[in-house]
């Protein structure tokens, strides 16, 4: 049984560099196409962040699924088969719901959660 040969993940840098750029391209058109309310330097900041949180990932099986996904969300906002709210939750992500956010000012949360012992 003969095993793959070992490829080194530069191999899958050039395809993840061209599909940043080509989705830096398209920010503009979605944010017109959508009647987002978002500067386009803000968007392109919210593409490059997503882009780092995944800079760590060293297997190439891996870099590949990621720019598929990446290739996916590309075709479907442009196609406009996402709705506006999908794309303002991946533009600004929250970090808490509203319902969690209540929660938090509930003068119990901290004993839920663990940081305040019982009396």
């Amino acid at each position: 049984m003969a095993l793959r040969a070992v490829v080194s993940p530069s191999s899958a840098a050039p395809a993840a560099l061209h599909l940043f750029r080509r989705i830096l391209r398209e920010v503009p058109r979605v944010l017109v196409l959508y009647d987002l309310d978002m500067s386009i330097t803000d968007a392109r900041r919210r593409v490059r962040d997503a882009f780092k949180q995944n800079a760590w990932v060293n297997d190439e099986r891996a870099i590949r699924v990621l720019c598929h996904k990446a290739e996916t969300e590309l075709e479907e906002a442009t196609l406009q088969y996402k709705t506006k709210a999908q794309l303002m939750t991946f533009l600004e992500p929250r970090d808490h719901t509203l319902k969690q956010e209540k929660a938090m000012r509930d003068e119990n949360y901290a004993f839920y959660a663990g940081y305040k012992p019982f009396v």
